[in-house]
């Protein structure tokens, strides 16, 4: 079983103690670990920011304790940001759903932010709005962050129940 697959709460349990494979801490990796904090803590009615707080501290706490010496081990917050909101939106049966859903490729953010943007200090260090285009959920021509109006739903079957 590879290390992101089978339990997402397992990976995040992991992540937490600092046991997760650290060659294996790649895009696929947050994605699973972004929708199993959502899950958890959707199921405690919490908001979205306390589950972009709640991911923000994993990856924190997960890259201080392994991260090669020398190398910077916080986030990357308008990335981080992104993701967890896409992934809280799309409300998807299960973290495999989110992979290949076009909000949450790799090369997603690249969509809405220039590379000089999306790769400058302020964007590593706080919230950055997109200088290319809206993010989808947002609403007006700014691409500012806004809340969602309507929620989307990933069906594994691919149609609605």
């Amino acid at each position: 079983m590879e290390a992101t697959g089978g339990n997402p709460a397992a990976v995040v349990a992991a992540l937490r103690d600092g046991t997760f494979p650290r060659l294996d801490w790649d895009h696929r990796a947050h994605l699973v670990a972004c929708w199993a904090v959502d899950r958890e803590l959707t199921s405690a009615r919490r908001s979205s920011a306390e589950v972009i707080d709640a991911v923000r501290t994993l990856i924190v706490a997960y890259n201080a304790r392994t991260a090669p010496s020398g190398t910077a081990a916080g986030c990357h917050e308008t990335i981080t940001r992104y993701y967890v909101e896409a992934v809280t939106r799309l409300h998807a049966g299960r973290p495999d759903d989110l992979v290949d859903h076009p909000w949450c490729r790799a090369d997603a953010p690249t969509r809405h932010w220039s590379p000089p943007l999306l790769w400058s200090e302020t964007a590593r260090t706080s919230w950055v709005a997109p200088d290319l285009g809206p993010l989808p959920w947002a609403s007006g021509p700014t691409g500012e962050h806004h809340r969602y109006r309507t929620s989307t739903t990933i069906h594994t079957n691919g149609s609605p129940p």
